[in-house]
């Protein structure tokens, strides 16, 4: 039996506090990926991506296509935990780049 990790609203990097204005939820690794959408309990999610926005002091950081599962119903995403801690650390990057705003393509790991 596989558990669900679902992260929300702060999310705290090492460098600080991220604030979020469209972070999905993020999951665990699942060993079994079907799973119903936990917000309106009527759908299964499927396969699809996120957009993920995070801001920080000044910095706003867009990271597009980030693999994620999608409820067809509701439209809640969920991203991975993998997927989770790529996007966090790129925007510990862009943080400590001094970039204001970022817009990246999630692109996924060559281990994956």
């Amino acid at each position: 039996m596989s558990s669900l990790i679902l992260l929300r609203l702060p999310i705290i990097g090492a460098g600080g506090l991220f604030l979020r204005t469209q972070l999905p939820a993020v999951v665990g690794r699942l060993e079994n990926p079907a799973m119903i959408c936990i917000i309106c309990k009527q759908a299964e999610v499927v396969s699809g991506t996120a957009t993920v926005t995070l801001e920080r002091d000044g910095l706003t950081l867009v990271v597009k296509h980030v693999a994620a599962r999608v409820c067809p119903n509701c439209g809640e995403e969920y991203v991975d935990e993998d997927a989770a801690l790529r996007v966090m650390d790129m925007a510990e990057r862009a943080a400590h780049s001094g970039v204001l705003v970022d817009v990246r393509e999630y692109a996924p790991s060559a281990a994956a």
